[in-house]
Parts: C-alpha cells; sequence; structure tokens
C-alpha cells in the first residue's frame, strides 16, 4: 500500500488502515469511508456535499505533458 498522501482529502481526514475518518465529524455522525487501494472518491464527495469543501485548482501550475519520439 503506498504511503504517500497527495489527495486534498487527507487535510481532512485520517486514515486507518482500508478505513479514512473525516476529522470534520464528530464520532457520533457516520464519518467512516472506505479508501481500498488509496481511494478518496467517497471521502472527496462527503468533503463537497457535507461540508461544502471542493479541492482548490491551481491553474498557475504548468501541465506536465510526456513527449514520446517515435
Amino acid at each position: 500500500m503506498n504511503n504517500n498522501r497527495k489527495s486534498w482529502v487527507w487535510q481532512y481526514a485520517n486514515r486507518v488502515g482500508n478505513k479514512a475518518y473525516c476529522s470534520l465529524c464528530s464520532e457520533n455522525e457516520n464519518n467512516e469511508f472506505c479508501c481500498n487501494g488509496g481511494s478518496t472518491g467517497s471521502l472527496g464527495r462527503h468533503l463537497a456535499t457535507i461540508h461544502n469543501i471542493q479541492p482548490i485548482s491551481d491553474n498557475s501550475k504548468p501541465k506536465r505533458y510526456v513527449h514520446t519520439k517515435f
């Protein structure tokens, strides 16, 4: 399992094994999310719909392109 946490959602959650827990929710709320294989979709949707948090889009960074020679 890769421990590199590149997704924006990890600012708002803690991972324990294959589960992620929203740090903005109380323990009494439904704050457990599956993150098998490092997937963060369900946690991202939770942050967007419940907490109204969206990832910050940084358009100032140059896009990376892969150039191949034929």
